[in-house]
This record gives C-alpha cells, structure tokens and sequence, in this order.
C-alpha cells in the first residue's frame, strides 16, 4: 500500500491517504499485543501483509507501523468528505465516531451534519467501489 502511494506522489499525483479497519487492527494489536488481536488481524490480510514486507511478525513492519500512525480516519476538501466506512449520524458530531468510520456498512446519510458535502466512503462489497485514498489529477 504505502509503496503505491509513494510512488503515486513521486509521479506528481496528489494522494492521500485514509485509515482503514485492517491497518487499524494491526495498530490495535501493537497497542495491546493480545493473541485475540494478533489473530484478527492475521485473519483480516495481515499474513498477506507479513508476506509481502518478507517479514515474520508484526513488529518488524516499523516503517509501515510508524506511517499509519500518521493517517486521519477521514479527509476533506472543499467539496468533498473521505472516510474508510461511514459516519455515526447518530451523535451529534459524526466525525467523533471512529468505530462507524471503521467499520459501517450502512448507506444511512445525514445530510445537515455534511456541511453541504459529497460524503464518499468504502466498506462496500461490491459493485461499489472500495477506496482508502483518493488521487487529484490537479496540478499541486
């Protein structure tokens, strides 16, 4: 993932990127290092990760481990809001609520609580699009 993207940027494309359920279970497990949570993760893409880095365990990721950390659950421009999975329309501040931002699978939208924005989110099984960045083909 983090490779795409570098190269992405490298290339002049203005990517940024969004946390989404599967790097938050990783960073769930190094905040508390639990078989229950090393287990999901692993079960969610996270042998695949392991493999792809070449690596045995989860604490060997450090570069990528030290990148998600910087990732926000969601962005927003102008015009638009990204999240990994949804907003939690059911509080009175939407973006308070990480778990829906995860996780949410509902297409349940509150329009007032948008700021006048194109809500886009992931999650989706398909024929809908999943997407955990976006790109800009605009000049930066």
């Amino acid at each position: 993932m983090r490779n795409t993207i570098f190269e992405l940027q490298s290339s002049g494309y203005d990517v940024r990127a969004i946390l989404g359920n599967h790097e938050h279970l990783l960073l769930a497990y190094l905040l508390e290092p639990r078989y229950e949570n090393l287990a999901r993760w692993l079960a969610n893409g996270g042998d695949a990760t392991l493999k792809s880095y070449g690596v045995t365990a989860p604490e060997e990721l450090v570069e990528l481990i030290e990148y998600l950390n910087t990732l926000p659950l969601y962005r927003t421009t102008d015009s638009h809001i990204f999240v990994h999975a949804g907003l939690d329309f059911t509080i009175e501040d939407p973006f308070l609520g990480e778990e829906a931002m995860l996780w949410k699978r509902s297409g349940e939208v509150d329009e007032t609580k948008l700021y006048g924005k194109v809500l886009v989110s992931g999650q989706w099984r398909p024929p809908f699009v999943v997407c955990s960045f976006y790109i800009s083909t605009a000049p930066k």
